[in-house]
């Protein structure tokens, strides 16, 4: 992977973290409003012409958000389910509601759904834990 690939999953996180505002939480449900702008650098190649947010940006958007309210950083360990119904395009408003159930001693377990206008856009089941303390995301690529 070259350099530039190492360095763009980190700055894609921080993109994506400015992309939703929470709009209800409990201590086992958050429920996100989102909006991706068009030039998220996620769009970029995915697909030219018609550029839709990839996969892996919807499951690092789910993580985001499911680890509002948790007092750590988590970390994605597993991603058990998905399914992607309906292609989510730059600036399609969007929801995101995730179930999560703590795991003892493991992490949280969590469904995350999206929705746009009325029809379900994806679903992601997955789990995390905590990311390790001084842990570099950038330096394991």
């Amino acid at each position: 992977m070259s350099d530039s690939g190492r360095t763009a999953f980190p700055i894609i996180g921080e993109q994506l973290e400015r992309c939703f505002s929470v709009t209800g939480e409990t201590s086992l449900e958050v429920v996100a409003a989102c909006r991706v702008p068009p030039d998220f650098s996620g769009f970029e190649g995915h697909f030219p012409g018609r550029p839709i947010l990839p996969a892996f940006c919807i499951v690092r958007l789910c993580l985001a958000i499911a680890g509002r309210g948790v007092s750590f950083r988590p970390r994605l360990r597993t991603v058990t389910r998905s399914r992607f119904l309906v292609p989510i395009e730059p600036d399609t408003p969007f929801t995101v509601r995730v179930v999560r159930t703590a795991v003892p001693e493991s992490g949280w377990k969590c469904r995350a759904v999206l929705t746009a206008g009325s029809a379900t856009a994806a679903e992601v089941r997955f789990t995390f834990d905590q990311e390790e303390e001084g842990y570099n995301a950038a330096s394991q690529a």
